[in-house]
């Protein structure tokens, strides 16, 4: 029984104990006396049962208590450094700061991550297609051979960095940690969001707009861009790829097509709320992106329509650090620089799966 049926019980038991005690010949009534004392012993039991609910209770919330603490503690623990300066950052930590990465960057999220420990990672980007056939009885079926390219991945570092005045941290009333792990994971992330689109291969991700093999919809800067020519876009990429592709487009260009109606003067782009996205144009979301140009001049791309889980992959070497540096300056100026980093690297897999709008003169 729980605690309140307990009560209900005991509440019964005295009540019962009360009218035998006022029993007139309650002094001289062997029976009643029984019965009261009978009654009496099963107070005692209930009062006991009750007692232990409470301990329990108590204990219960102790234990929460333990376990905020020590949650607490933890994090403070994340930041702790060895001889060198370096602490690994704890997996839920590390999980955490990817989450924030991708929460801030679509375009980061939905590409494909490929984990890689040691050496650099070839991913085969195939190059002949195999096509079938109809044979007749004792035809030999035509054999082919499939072609591969490879994408080569290796390790580029990745990071960011911010310092913290001791006077901050003494005084902040928030959690320090959670406040470290968010903005380092925002500033990691729109790098690599610019990276994934502009990365020149060399000390960055191969990024899309550089990718001589992704497919382009070339639009003259003197003609106004419309539905026409995302239309374009939007049909230019796979059939089997369009299940899951985005618009990607910049902060100008956007503002230019969310204006777009058509003859009845309803928007081509849906501002309802679908599934958590808020933009919809043919069924597909849209992105606004800092790492795509204006379009307003010849040779920039202002939108990419792609399937990134399709089309981009990244690899994501070891796991992410942060290093807490307190000597030198920082000791003299009273603050602490945090570093985050980790080695990633990022290329194009599978161009069928995208297409961009080109801006020409």
């Amino acid at each position: 029984m729980n605690k309140v049926e307990l009560q209900q019980q005991a509440n019964k038991i005295l009540a019962y104990m009360e009218e035998l005690s006022e029993y007139r010949n309650y002094e001289t009534n062997k029976e009643a006396q029984k019965i009261y004392d009978q009654q009496k012993d099963k107070l005692s039991e209930i009062m006991g049962q009750l007692e232990n609910l409470q301990q329990e209770e108590r204990n219960i919330t102790m234990k929460k208590m333990e376990t905020r603490s020590n949650e607490f503690e933890q994090e403070l623990r994340s930041l702790n450094t060895t001889s060198n300066a370096t602490a690994l950052v704890p997996e839920n930590v590390q999980g955490e700061i990817i989450k924030r990465m991708e929460e801030v960057s679509p375009a980061f999220a939905q590409a494909r991550k490929l984990p890689s420990v040691n050496g650099t990672l070839k991913v085969a980007r195939e190059n002949d297609a195999v096509t079938g056939g109809f044979f007749g009885e004792g035809e030999s079926i035509l054999e082919e051979s499939i072609n591969f390219q490879h994408v080569q991945l290796q390790q580029k570092r990745l990071g960011a960095a911010i310092s913290l005045l001791n006077q901050l941290i003494n005084d902040v009333a928030v959690d320090i940690v959670a406040y470290v792990n968010d903005l380092l994971g925002r500033r990691v992330a729109k790098t690599a969001e610019k990276a994934i689109f502009n990365g020149d291969g060399v000390n960055e991700f191969t990024g899309i707009l550089g990718d001589e093999n992704v497919q382009g919809i070339d639009v003259s800067l003197a003609s106004r861009i419309g539905v026409d020519q995302l239309m374009d876009l939007y049909t230019s990429i796979h059939p089997d790829f369009v299940d899951g592709a985005a618009f990607y487009m910049n902060r100008s260009f956007f503002n230019q097509i969310v204006k777009l109606k058509d003859g009845n003067g309803h928007f081509y782009m849906q501002n309802g709320v679908v599934n958590g996205k808020v933009q919809y144009t043919f069924g597909s979301p849209v992105h606004v992106t800092e790492a795509l140009q204006a379009g307003t001049t010849a040779g920039e791309v202002p939108v990419v329509f792609a399937n990134l889980s399709e089309a981009y992959a990244i690899l994501v070497k070891q796991e992410m650090a942060i290093k807490q540096i307190a000597d030198g300056p920082n000791a003299l100026r009273g603050s602490q620089l945090l570093v985050l980093d980790g080695y990633m690297d990022g290329a194009v897999t599978n161009s069928q799966a995208i297409s961009k709008l080109n801006v020409i003169a």
